[in-house]
């Protein structure tokens, strides 16, 4: 990866809140139940959701405690 994507990466990744991922999660909680995405793409779609629900449960357990 150049220098110039890496940098785009770290800026978009520090601007990704935890509000964000929320809406994110929801986003595709909504689709999902709407039937928007294929058998296909179910492993995928569930693996990015677990990831993001992952991060969500982390931040919410160090603000916890």
């Amino acid at each position: 990866m150049s220098n110039n994507t890496e940098e785009t990466v770290k800026e978009l990744s520090t601007n990704l809140t935890i509000s964000d991922m929320k809406v994110i999660n929801n986003i595709i909680q909504l689709a999902s139940s709407r039937g928007l995405f294929k058998p296909s793409e179910f492993l995928v779609v569930g693996t990015i959701f677990d990831k993001i629900n992952g991060i969500i449960a982390t931040v919410n357990n160090e603000s916890n405690s």
